[in-house]
């Protein structure tokens, strides 16, 4: 799983050939921790297709204002440098995973 931040965002998300998945969140939060370990299996188990990353909101405020996060854990799905979803919170790995594949 990538590391995001406002340095390397238009290199490994904009600029990636598969759908990228971003995950926006922060330390502070309950559901942002809790959500790590399920998302970084999913990174495993879906790289063939997708690329998953994550960025904290307080190292990359400059990038949260660009996505316009107002609650976290919000989830992105961008393909060809524009977001074409988005799901905010977080429920189970199985429910992230039929978004993902949605």
């Amino acid at each position: 799983m990538h590391e995001i931040n406002e340095e390397n965002y238009p290199k490994l998300v904009e600029e990636c050939d598969k759908v990228f998945i971003l995950k926006a969140g922060a330390t502070w939060c309950a559901p942002c921790t809790a959500s790590r370990g399920p998302f970084t299996e999913l990174a495993e188990e879906l790289k063939d297709k997708f690329v998953l990353g994550e960025m904290d909101i307080d190292k990359s405020p400059n990038l949260g204002g660009k996505l316009f996060i107002r609650s976290v854990p919000v989830f992105f799905k961008i393909k060809n440098k524009e977001v074409v979803d988005q799901k905010v919170g977080w429920t189970t790995k199985e429910d992230l995973r039929k978004w993902i594949q949605s």
